[in-house]
């Protein structure tokens, strides 16, 4: 994508998904963040039940994969069904419990991530990184546009 295309549109997913569509992705109770929910399409939802204390984010961003290797914390990487790269940041300082599914589109970048605040709990056996790829690999599969 090119952002310094005067077409150039962001991506705003939690404006531009229907509920109904998140909800089949397993994505229940959409809660817009004050502010940059309007402006920037960013979501939250419970993670569930079976995940305690969690939460799965969306958002859309105007920055591409390279902007996420300055930021502290360490990649990795995926990719889809058909290819296209996934990148995975892991923060720095809740490397237990938070990471960031990322994947560039034509306008801009759209990320899932996860984030537990079951801090310190033993029975918690989820990797942050496992559950933000899984869920935006859902949403892109769902999608139909990311299939084998």
């Amino acid at each position: 994508f090119d952002r310094s295309d005067p077409d150039y549109v962001q991506y705003k997913p939690c404006l531009e998904i229907p509920d109904d569509f998140l909800e089949k992705a397993g994505l229940h109770g959409k809660e817009m963040m004050e502010g940059v929910g309007e402006v920037d399409g960013t979501c939250t939802f419970n993670a569930g039940p079976e995940y305690g204390t969690s939460i799965f984010n969306l958002q859309g961003s105007r920055h591409n994969h390279d902007a996420f290797l300055g930021i502290s914390g360490d990649v990795t990487w995926d990719q889809t069904s058909n290819g296209d790269p996934i990148l995975l940041h892991r923060s720095k300082y809740l490397a237990d419990s938070e990471c960031q599914a990322a994947i560039e589109t034509e306008r801009g970048t759209f990320s899932v991530s996860f984030q537990s605040f079951e801090y310190g709990n033993e029975n918690f056996s989820f990797d942050p990184c496992d559950e933000a790829q899984m869920k935006l690999k859902t949403v892109l599969e769902l999608d139909g546009k990311h299939e084998d």
